[in-house]
């Protein structure tokens, strides 16, 4: 009989379940469940290495919780994307440009212009991902092939 050996990203999230959880973004294992759709039981079997979490729960961590999948696949950010996004955010000013605009506007411009810029360099490193798992794909399809009888 063989053991199940848990991947690095089920690994890596529940480590981001875990912040949640102690940040109180989420209240226990089965909130998450429920905002999430997802089995307790499932999430038990993942919490105790007998399964890998799939790309759909990761999605929804996502999509309710802003758990970053960028951390979950590649291990790289935050756990979190609100701890991603509170460092960009200034306290807005209410003078006046010469151009007209306040401060409060030329605030916003600039952070919006530093969220594009960071959710650039996120889809680059989740292209780079995409191709080295491409290229895994290729290299486990070819070591089939070579394991298979002619």
């Amino acid at each position: 009989m063989s053991k199940f050996i848990q991947n690095i990203i089920s690994v890596r999230f529940l480590e981001v379940l875990d912040e949640l959880l102690d940040k109180q973004l989420v209240a226990s294992d089965a909130e998450f469940c429920k905002e999430t759709t997802y089995s307790k039981q499932s999430l038990s079997q993942i919490r105790g290495g007998k399964r890998d979490v799939t790309i759909d729960l990761v999605s929804k961590m996502f999509t309710v919780f802003k758990g970053n999948p960028l951390y979950i696949l590649a291990g790289k950010g935050t756990k979190t994307l609100t701890t991603d996004l509170l460092h960009i955010v200034e306290e807005p000013s209410t003078q006046y440009e010469s151009n007209g605009r306040s401060h409060e506007d030329q605030n916003v411009i600039k952070t919006l212009e530093r969220l594009v810029q960071s959710k650039d360099d996120n889809i680059k490193d989740l292209r780079e991902l995409v191709q080295g798992l491409r290229k895994n794909v290729s290299f486990l399809e070819d070591q089939l092939k070579k394991s298979q009888p002619s």
